[in-house]
């Protein structure tokens, strides 16, 4: 009995050892997990300062150089913002020294839409300035020509009633002459007058005007010599009888006038020994006059240019 309670004594003994070995070893372990996450907490403590005096200095002070175009804060040997120690080596210290360049970037974008902004508001501008500008020469260009436009045409009115009048005291003249040579200078008198009125009714017509004067109905025999006794050398002029074929007074001035034109043109750019023919082509709904001169013939260019001109494109 005696060795049975030594040996139950011994094992509670070692038992007793054991637990307390035991737990003095979990208290050690405990005791060292304790001042590492102390050692954890005073580091997460200061790098938690550091990053908030580095977010400080970033926002005082690099952003707004950078902004301004500085170099951000940074010292020339780093080139780039200066991290504490308490950082190095954490995802954050690498995150804050790319911040300037962003900033940077940021900022050089934004620079660069506002240049491309400015430049489109100055050129749309300038744009708009061209086309007021454009707007106002062209009013005033419009303008100018039409007081010239009537200044024209009232000046050829003008001759053109006088020519007519002394046309009309010429014509009586002729009529009561008493001599030849009276007659021979009043026909010139005539003639001069006839290429005044020619030369006066073409610029009225240039000024926008109407031709004023009024005809009765008239053959185109009349209206050809007509258009002759407006013209300097129509005794080079050689023409049919054309009785057949009768004008209506309201067109016949325009006929009259435009038919000159072309006889004259022709006169001018033949040879001086050359006549110029005129001749009546009748079709199933229209006569044509063709005047047929000895002149050069215009080149392609030049007949492009004249149908261009002659169809107001």
């Amino acid at each position: 009995m005696t060795e049975l309670i030594v040996t139950a004594t011994a094992v509670l003994a070692a038992a007793g050892v054991g637990a307390a070995w035991y737990f003095r070893r979990k208290g050690e372990q405990a005791r060292r997990r304790a001042e590492q996450l102390r050692e954890h907490a005073d580091r997460l403590t200061l790098q938690l300062v550091a990053a908030e005096q580095c977010v400080g200095h970033l926002a005082s002070t690099v952003i707004p150089a950078v902004a301004k175009g500085g170099h951000g804060g940074a010292g020339p040997e780093s080139g780039g913002l200066p991290v504490p120690a308490q950082l190095d080596g954490t995802p954050l210290a690498e995150r804050l020294r790319a911040v300037p360049g962003a900033v940077a970037a940021a900022v050089g974008d934004v620079r660069a839409q506002e240049r491309t902004a400015a430049q489109q508001a100055a050129a749309h501008a300038a744009e708009q300035a061209r086309q007021d500008t454009e707007r106002r020469i062209a009013q005033v260009r419009q303008e100018s020509v039409g007081v010239a436009r009537a200044a024209v045409r009232g000046f050829a009115n003008n001759v053109v009633a006088r020519a007519a009048k002394l046309g009309r005291a010429v014509s009586h003249g002729v009529r009561r002459h008493i001599s030849d040579e009276a007659y021979a200078t009043l026909v010139e008198i005539d003639h001069l007058t006839q290429q005044m009125l020619l030369t006066a009714s073409g610029y009225s017509v240039l000024a926008g005007d109407k031709l004023s004067r009024r005809w009765p109905a008239t053959t185109l025999t009349d209206i050809v010599r007509a258009a002759m006794g407006r013209i300097e050398g129509y005794e080079r002029i050689k023409h049919p009888e054309m009785g057949s074929v009768v004008v209506e007074g309201r067109a016949v001035e325009a006929v009259v006038h435009a038919l000159a034109v072309l006889l004259d043109n022709a006169l001018r750019y033949s040879p001086p020994a050359a006549s110029v023919h005129v001749s009546l082509e009748q079709g199933h709904h229209a006569c044509f006059l063709i005047v047929d001169d000895a002149g050069l013939r215009m080149d392609d260019e030049r007949l492009l240019w004249a149908s261009d001109v002659m169809s107001g494109e």
